[in-house]
C-alpha cells in the first residue's frame, strides 16, 4: 500500500461516501504506520477502537470500507472467551484478541457484513510473522505455509470480501 496523508485520507472518505459523523471520530497518523509497502489494508479506528474505515489499494482500485468492531467474544452459556480464526489472515485468535466485524456498503447502508477477524486488524503484520500472535496461530493451525503464501491468501480474502459486499472503487 501506498503511504497516504491525512488530507488524502479525507479525500478519500468523502469519495467513499463515509457518513460526517464517522469521518469526525476517527483518529489517523500516517507517522505511526511503519512498512506502508508491507501493509495489504489498513485500518483507521475512532477513539473507541469500535468503528472505523478500512482503507484498502487493490490493483488500480482503491476502497473506503466502513466498519463496526465488537470485541470479547463469548459462550453465552460458559462465559468463556470463544478463539476464532481471522476470515482476513486466517491468524488463531482468543480472547480480547479476537473480534467480529461488521462491513457496512456505503451505498446501501441497511446491507452489512458480519466476519471473524483480529481485534487489531493488523493482519497484515500477522501473514509475516511479525507477531507474537501470528507464531501462536501457526503451531495452533499447524500450518507450514510460506509468508509469501499467506500473503497471497490474505489478497485473495480481502478481495473475496469486496465482491461478496458489492463495495465500490474509488
Amino acid at each position: 500500500m501506498k503511504k497516504i496523508t491525512t488530507n488524502e485520507l479525507t479525500e478519500r472518505l468523502k469519495a467513499g461516501k463515509i457518513k460526517p459523523r464517522l469521518r469526525s471520530k476517527l483518529r489517523f497518523n500516517p507517522d505511526n504506520i511503519e512498512n506502508w509497502e508491507d501493509m495489504e489494508f489498513i485500518a483507521v479506528f475512532d477513539q473507541n477502537h469500535k468503528e472505523g474505515v478500512i482503507l484498502l489499494d487493490n490493483s488500480n482500485h482503491s476502497y473506503v470500507i466502513p466498519f463496526n468492531l465488537t470485541t470479547g467474544l463469548t459462550n453465552k452459556s460458559t462465559g468463556r472467551s470463544n478463539a476464532i480464526t481471522c476470515d482476513f489472515c486466517t491468524t488463531w485468535q482468543i480472547g480480547k484478541r479476537a473480534a467480529s466485524i461488521t462491513i457496512i456498503n456505503p451505498t446501501e447502508p441497511n446491507r452489512t457484513f458480519g466476519f471473524l477477524c483480529c481485534t487489531d486488524l493488523d493482519c497484515s503484520s500477522h501473514v509475516r510473522n511479525k507477531t507474537a500472535e501470528s507464531v501462536l496461530s501457526r503451531t495452533q493451525l499447524r500450518e507450514d505455509l510460506t509468508v509469501n503464501d499467506r500473503i497471497v491468501r490474505l489478497k485473495k480474502n480481502l478481495i473475496k470480501i469486496i465482491e461478496n459486499t458489492n463495495i465500490q472503487s474509488l
